[in-house]
């Protein structure tokens, strides 16, 4: 799930800092609200696996096997503390936001893990409106920098960490889901080395700082 406007690179003129998930509470508070086992029980018919770092698998490079291990307590379905994040947050009576949806070939499932979402979040407190939309115009958003009104749900492919962290993250590409120094930094970092082990490393800052 991808929350729009997340450019903390400082000076660009997208970052709108009045977005409520520029607040790294409400983020956790949005994903704590989510019940991912009964997603992939009953959406996915049980043919699914949490991913503990959005594009990182136990075969990638630089994964941490405490990123698993501290999900739960971090991240794993938890209404009542992502009612505490909110509070805590500045949000104590909830808030409305934008739900986005598109249908893809391989990708069919949006609009229901959309509408779960929206389930989700009224149990929190948090107003969510859905719009199905064409995937050209999705796309077309995060790609140009004005998806700032919304989130949407996708499904991604796995991929090699450094393609991912190119394609996902780093500012220059054209997906623009969350930038920051640090990541353009290590990506560059990443990129230019050879050497395995220093590779393992910087892949695992990066998902670490994620």
């Amino acid at each position: 799930i991808y929350f729009g406007g997340q450019y903390y690179i400082p000076g660009d003129p997208k970052f709108q800092a009045n977005i409520p998930w520029t607040n790294k509470k409400v983020r956790q508070a949005l994903n704590m609200a989510v019940n991912r086992q009964e997603i992939i029980r009953t959406i996915f018919a049980g043919e699914g696996k949490l991913a503990y770092v959005s594009g990182w698998l136990p075969i990638s490079e630089g994964w941490n096997p405490e990123w698993e291990k501290r999900f739960e307590q971090q991240y794993g379905y938890n209404p009542a503390r992502a009612k505490e994040l909110l509070k805590e947050a500045g949000y104590p009576a909830g808030m409305k936001l934008k739900l986005l949806a598109f249908t893809n070939p391989g990708e069919s499932e949006g609009p229901q893990v959309a509408d779960a979402l929206g389930i989700y979040f009224k149990e929190v407190g948090i107003e969510a409106e859905m719009e199905v939309i064409d995937w050209a115009r999705l796309r077309d958003m995060f790609r140009n920098k004005y998806p700032q009104c919304c989130i949407w749900p996708n499904i991604i492919s796995w991929r090699p960490v450094e393609d991912w962290i190119r394609v996902a993250y780093y500012s220059k590409s054209a997906g623009h889901n969350f930038e920051d120094e640090f990541i353009d930094k290590h990506y560059l970092a990443l990129s230019q080395e050879v050497r395995p082990e220093e590779r393992q490393r910087i892949a695992r800052a990066i998902g670490d700082h994620l």
